[in-house]
């Protein structure tokens, strides 16, 4: 099985003879799939995926906002933002992590762009536009 995971950032993981792909949902669980998986698409809202190689390592990629299509042993993963981890937890912190330090840049853009408002409002008041 080969499976690609890709962001708005293009293909961030790519692996290819994968033994076993586990898809975990926080919401909705958990499906495994094997060589041979029958077709399928499913949607992950945070959750993780646990990627078993040959050599029996896993890797294990958090993600949010993803759709997951299999077709062929070619598993696709499209989703908005990953995260990587030795372990299930490690992952799942990483992508934790990651989505505050994204809320806290969202905040501050937000300020900066009140703050830019209202100067603007204020220079275009100072010009008396939109009084006759």
């Amino acid at each position: 099985m080969n499976i690609k995971i890709v962001t708005p950032l293009g293909v961030e993981y790519s692996e290819r003879n994968c033994t076993y792909i586990l898809i975990h949902d926080e919401i909705n669980g958990s499906f495994g799939m094997l060589n041979n998986h029958l077709p399928l698409i499913s949607t992950v809202k945070i959750g993780y995926v646990a990627v078993t190689k040959e050599n029996k390592d896993t890797d294990y990629i958090a993600l949010s906002s993803a759709v997951v299509r299999n077709l062929d042993d070619n598993v696709s993963v499209t989703c908005e933002s990953i995260a990587f981890g030795k372990t299930k937890d490690e992952a799942m912190i990483a992508f934790h992590n990651l989505l505050e330090i994204r809320r806290q840049e969202n905040r501050e853009r937000n300020i900066e762009l009140a703050l830019a408002e209202n100067t603007l409002k204020k220079e275009i008041k100072k010009t008396g536009a939109g009084h006759l």
